[in-house]
């Protein structure tokens, strides 16, 4: 959630540092909802969850509103709404977590950095960067549920998963120091469909080293 999170940050502008707090706020009070749910205090739950749900529409809102142009609410309004559905898959709405809800929640976080590559708002070497936190984030939370699923929900896991997600990083931090080191021998300047191209490379790439 927080390297989603600081995509969006790093990506957009301040009407969404303002939106996204908002939604935060309102994603602690829908994940306080499903443990009170836990503790079979189920009407405390609803109105918390209710309450929760109501601030990430708020949230959303808050950020149209203070959206500098229609470009820059058409670039981050797709990380705004995937980091609630990233929420939803990690809490979760249902069972042990959702995967294809990470694929659409980071997948949506990810359509802001193409976004932003379209809209020529951030450098090449920001939009690598958050290309990779992309997929730390979808990975993170692929390793959420499948531990989730093996040692149950009330295990501590939070060591294995900071180990996992570190490699992750590491992995991606090498693939983004490649595709710098390639560029710094190139001539010209980077289009948005070498851009894309290169971005598409290091997903795979990332993807295919993921033990």
């Amino acid at each position: 959630m927080l390297v989603a999170s600081g995509v969006a940050l790093v990506l957009g502008s301040g009407a969404v540092r303002t939106g996204l707090a908002i939604e935060l706020a309102g994603l602690a009070g829908i994940a306080a909802g499903f443990t009170v749910w836990r503790r079979e205090r189920k009407r405390w739950s609803l109105v918390l969850a209710g309450l929760g749900f109501v601030g990430c529409l708020v949230g959303v809102v808050a950020f149209l509103g203070r959206a500098p142009g229609p470009s820059a609410a058409i670039q981050s309004l797709p990380a705004m709404l995937g980091v609630p559905v990233l929420a939803a898959a990690l809490v979760p709405v249902r069972g042990s977590g959702s995967r294809t809800l990470v694929k659409l929640g980071v997948g949506s976080v990810f359509l802001t950095v193409l976004l932003a590559g379209f809209f020529r708002s951030a450098t090449p070497d920001v939009l690598l960067g958050a290309t990779a936190a992309s997929v730390v984030a979808w990975d993170a939370g692929e390793q959420a549920i499948g531990l989730g699923e093996q040692l149950g929900r009330s295990a501590t896991t939070w060591q294995l998963e900071l180990v996992h997600v570190g490699a992750t990083g590491l992995v991606a931090v090498a693939a983004v120091g490649g595709v710098y080191a390639t560029r710094t021998v190139a001539t010209g300047t980077p289009s948005f469909a070498g851009f894309t191209a290169t971005a598409v490379a290091l997903l795979l790439l990332v993807v295919a080293l993921r033990p």
